[in-house]
């Protein structure tokens, strides 16, 4: 199984039509191949469990059911394994060149989001695929009250690479700039702007900084404008700030 690049292949269809050889034609239009469809964003309910249809399209169509394998690339994927289920492989129906797969998000777990990277298996009998598909997933607060998002903003000073930070429900971390290690900013200049959506609920955002002397300064804030807590970045080696959603 071969990757192949689909408008490449579209394009020498295209002149191949204009010559006279119509027998080169009909070989290129035989070509069997699959293809997902474009990369998309998904938002989802933060509260609950979402599934999210995707299609997959051939370049031919047979008399019989047909099944294509599916894989995540876990090297490229980001959302987190708890967040998402996915099927191995999808079915394109007898006689139609379209199939559908369904993706269950569990919202609770997406966090502040990430990307789903969907490819072809290596082990199907297809002469060609399409590239693989990346479905960005981000959190949408519908079933919040009073559907509040909080918004993180953080200036960099001239070593970001010393921040860390952690929002915590008091039993278990819920969002965190990097897995338990400084060092997610090195590199960056200027800050960042972060959403997320968390269910109704006590919480504790930490920030911490590797040096000891505090680092840029943040600002927690709703996105009905009620500020959280503001730093000018003197916070020294870090500070917890208690905060509520819909209490």
């Amino acid at each position: 199984m071969k990757k192949i690049n689909l408008f490449f292949l579209f394009v020498s269809l295209v002149a191949m039509v204009s010559c006279e050889k119509n027998e080169d034609v009909i070989a290129i239009s035989n070509i069997d191949y699959a293809a997902f469809q474009a990369d998309f964003n998904q938002g989802v309910d933060a509260a609950i469990a979402t599934p999210m249809e995707v299609k997959l399209y051939t370049s031919t169509m047979s008399g019989s059911d047909r099944t294509i394998n599916l894989i995540v690339d876990t090297d490229l994927t980001t959302l987190d394994a708890s967040a998402y289920t996915a099927p191995a492989s999808v079915t394109i129906p007898a006689n139609s060149n379209e199939g559908t797969f369904i993706v269950n998000i569990d919202g609770p777990n997406v966090g502040s989001g990430g990307a789903i990277v969907f490819d072809f298996s290596s082990d199907n009998n297809i002469a060609f695929t399409g590239d693989a598909l990346t479905i960005n997933v981000f959190p949408v607060c519908f079933a919040n009250t009073p559907n509040l998002t909080l918004t993180l903003d953080i200036t960099f000073d001239g070593w970001p690479e010393e921040i860390y930070w952690v929002i915590d429900d008091g039993t278990s971390t819920v969002a965190e700039s990097a897995p338990g290690v400084y060092g997610a900013y090195a590199g960056l200049t200027g800050g960042i702007s972060q959403d997320f959506c968390l269910p109704d609920g006590s919480y504790t955002f930490t920030i911490y900084d590797g040096f000891g002397d505090g680092a840029g300064a943040y600002s927690l804030t709703f996105n009905d404008g009620t500020i959280v807590h503001s730093s000018d970045g003197a916070y020294g080696g870090g500070e917890a700030i208690p905060f509520s959603i819909g209490n």
